[in-house]
This record gives structure tokens, sequence and C-alpha cells, in this order.
């Protein structure tokens, strides 16, 4: 067997050579120019000119966006308290309530017989009804200046809580300035319909309610302040720059 002895090696190819440091930094500064040339157009592009109208146009309908809930007459905001450590005791106490009423009722059963359903099934429904009845929410209905509370237990049914009329107000400020560490000081009747007791966010309102003067604690939205604030500005301490 004849080998070709003319047939040509393939050579592999070799691999390229690295580029030097001042090839690196010639290719870099290229870009940095080309980078710089291209800001520099940018920044010489012609920018679009407003006219008067047209700024005026703008203006007017932003301030119109920022003002109208300021002409609201009618404001209604619902909020939910948080569940409170008093309120899961009452729970525990409902349930433990109605285990004893069933072992009571076990234990006398040859005397009762013919109560135990009543007593099983009625009294598991009245736990239902006291544990649910735990669940409320607050609403805030502002009417031309004017507050009232109503507190909706279990979206079943609602009680009025509180009013007030806007010209009635004593003061009314955020819970976080020195008016509500003197209010605090006074011997005043107390009512918190917040969200969270103790939030500085919170504000209170000094006011007679059913012939006793009164300390009301609520979680309110800014538009609920603005709408009150602009029936009776001297009273409500609210700053719209600060929203305080």
């Amino acid at each position: 067997m004849r080998l070709d002895l003319n047939k040509k090696k393939t050579k592999e190819p070799s691999a390229p050579e690295p580029l030097s440091q001042k090839t690196v930094e010639a290719i870099e500064a290229r870009r940095a120019m080309e980078e710089a040339e291209q800001e520099a157009v940018r920044a010489a592009a012609p920018v679009e000119q407003v006219t008067e109208e047209e700024a005026a146009s703008a203006l007017s309908r932003a301030y119109a966006q920022y003002s109208r809930e300021d002409h609201e007459s009618f404001i209604e905001v619902l909020v939910r308290p948080r569940r409170r450590p008093t309120d899961w005791m009452q729970t525990v106490g409902i349930i433990f309530a109605y285990l004893l009423l069933v072992y009571l009722a076990l234990v006398f059963v040859q005397y009762i017989a013919f109560l135990l359903p009543l007593i099983v099934f009625g009294g598991a429904w009245g736990a239902w009804y006291a544990i649910t009845s735990q669940s409320r929410e607050y609403e805030y209905v502002v009417t031309n200046g004017d507050l009232d509370i109503d507190t909706v237990i279990a979206r079943r049914r609602r009680r009025r809580s509180f009013q007030v009329k806007g010209k009635e107000i004593e003061v009314m400020a955020s819970c976080s300035s020195d008016e509500y560490r003197q209010a605090e000081s006074q011997k005043m009747q107390t009512r918190d319909y917040t969200v969270k007791p103790g939030d500085p966010k919170n504000w209170f309102i000094i006011s007679q309610f059913k012939g006793q003067r009164q300390l009301t604690l609520i979680s309110p939205e800014e538009r609920v302040i603005r709408a009150m604030h602009r029936f009776n500005p001297s009273r409500v301490r609210y700053n719209r720059m600060t929203g305080l």
C-alpha cells in the first residue's frame, strides 16, 4: 500500500495575538470621543417651544385637578380598625362559654335531653353571632363641613356614634401636634374611631357631643381634612403644604 508523500499537511489556525496595551487604550479613547460627540449632538437639539396659551391651559388643568376635591360638599370614607387584644380576649371568652354550656348540657342530659339540640345548635349560632359582631367599620361622612361617624357592625347594622357641625368644632388637629398633648392633659370623655390607636397620623376633634365636652380620635383621609378646613379654617389646623 503506497502513501501519498506529496499530500500537503493541513496547518491548524494559529490563535490571534493579544492586543497591546497602547492599542486597547486607543480603542477606549476612540469610543469615549464618539460618546461625547453623540451627547453634544443631543444637547444641541432644538427644544420644543410652548406658547403662553398652552402653558396657561396646562396650568389651569393642573389647578382644577388639584383643587377638585376641595369643592366636594359630600365625602364618604369607610375605614376598618385593627383587632385589638381585648377583641381577641372576648372571642376566646365566647368560645369558652359555649363549650362550657355544651359540657354542662351533656352532664345533665338525662334531665334536659329534649333541650340538647337547642342548646348545641342555638348556642353555636349565638357564639357565631357574638363573634362576628366584633367586626366593625367606621364610616366618616362629611357634608358641607359637618362630620358624622357611623359604626357599621358586621355589615348587618349601623348606629350613629358621633356627629358635629363644622362651626361647633373647638379645635381639630393632628395627634402629632402640641395641641393634642395639651388636650390629653384635660379631663374629657374620649372616643376612639381610629384604624390604629396611638398612630401619630391620627387626628383629634374637641367638641360638644350629647351635652358633654368630648375628645374624638379619627383616621381621616386628607380630602376629609381639606373639606372640613374649608368650612372652618380657623379651628381646623391644616396646612396644605405640610399636610398637618
